[in-house]
């Protein structure tokens, strides 16, 4: 007869009862409770809450703007710098100078001209 406990070809010997209600235990414990499950992004990844010229501001110092560059700097998610960086673009206060694809490149553009 073979004994169900032990597996033969190399496959994982049967963990003895009290070290697996043990790990059960530990499980249970570990838990979050229902309400506490899940945790809420906040609102700053979601939308950009600066003005126009506090952006422009804020990415003077670079001279070639991409949307990863303004996400790092600003703190926020590379799609809400990207929308920003579009909209400046569309006011006249950004110009693509290059890039391809959806990922342009930007210079602020000179207030002389």
């Amino acid at each position: 007869m073979i004994d169900e406990g032990i597996m033969f070809m190399g496959g994982t010997k049967r963990r003895p009862l009290a070290s697996v209600e043990k790990a059960q235990q530990q499980q249970k414990d570990e838990k979050p409770k229902k309400g506490q499950e899940h945790e809420t992004k906040s609102k700053s990844d979601l939308y950009l809450s600066i003005s126009g010229n506090d952006l422009l501001k804020a990415l003077g110092g670079v001279k070639a703007i991409t949307a990863y560059s303004a996400s790092k700097s600003l703190g926020v998610k590379v799609n809400v710098a990207r929308d920003a960086l579009e909209n400046l673009r569309e006011k006249g206060s950004l110009e693509r100078v290059g890039g391809y694809s959806g990922h342009y490149v930007y210079q602020i553009k000179s207030s002389a001209g």
